[in-house]
């Protein structure tokens, strides 16, 4: 599991983050989920909902 912090910006009811993450390995699928002040926002736990995923481009030959 990646732990990557993040300042987060709102637009209205919405919340943004940007986040860098360095360090991924070509053509991997690593899921994510998001967590603020501690609690689980997404997927919401006993939800059913799969975990989000970043998927990196594959190394050109």
């Amino acid at each position: 599991m990646l732990r990557v912090q993040a300042c987060s910006f709102q637009v209205e009811d919405h919340r943004y983050p940007l986040v860098e993450l360095n360090e991924l390995e070509p053509g991997e699928t690593y899921d994510y989920g998001v967590r603020l002040t501690g609690g689980q926002l997404w997927p919401p736990a006993g939800s059913g909902f799969i975990p989000s995923a970043i998927r990196t481009a594959t190394a050109s030959a």
